[in-house]
């Protein structure tokens, strides 16, 4: 999660104070999720551990996962033939998925507490908030941002189309014969 506060004026912008922490993130979202389904597998086979591969396997789907349950759906990791030959069907339900992520929503929450109060930002002069990023677009993490800061939020640039488009201008500027 990376935090700015930024400036904006005369068409120009000025980066005032920035906080990050790299110990979160969708990815991390996507490990609760692995770790959960894991768990579960374990407990239907009776088994300590799962070989590193079927983790690998798992992790995989998690992303997706996570996606299905961001539009509040109940999904499942579905997989045949998984372990030892077996069908492996774990169904994930909203209220596991929240309470799985109970402790991610709280370290989030005290991250903003700690960069508003770090940085004596008023949040009255707040007028925009702007999420990138594609995890930042889960609807948990979007319910926090408007509970803290109490502002609609814009989701108007992705992160990876930001920096693709961005791309094909500095090509086309330093490049006039690639057209973009």
């Amino acid at each position: 999660i990376y935090c700015f506060i930024t400036k904006f004026k005369n068409n120009t912008y000025e980066i005032e104070n920035y906080e990050y922490d790299i110990s979160i993130g969708g990815l991390f979202i996507d490990m609760i999720i692995t770790d959960y389904i894991e768990k579960k597998i374990n407990e239907q086979f009776n088994i300590n551990e799962l070989d590193f591969k079927y983790r690998l396997k798992i992790m995989k789907e998690s992303e997706k996962i996570k996606k299905k349950l961001n539009t509040n759906q109940n999904t499942s990791f579905k997989q045949e033939v998984f372990y030892n030959d077996q069908d492996v069907e774990i169904e994930i339900k909203q209220e596991t998925f929240k309470e799985l992520i109970k402790n991610t929503e709280s370290y989030i929450e005290s991250l903003f507490d700690k960069f508003i109060n770090k940085n004596k930002i008023n949040l009255n002069e707040i007028d925009y908030i702007e999420i990138l990023g594609g995890s930042s677009r889960l609807t948990f993490f979007k319910d926090i941002v408007k509970r803290k800061f109490s502002k609609d939020i814009s989701t108007t640039l992705n992160i990876d189309e930001t920096i693709s488009e961005g791309l094909n201008i500095f090509s086309a500027i330093k490049l006039p014969r690639i057209i973009t």
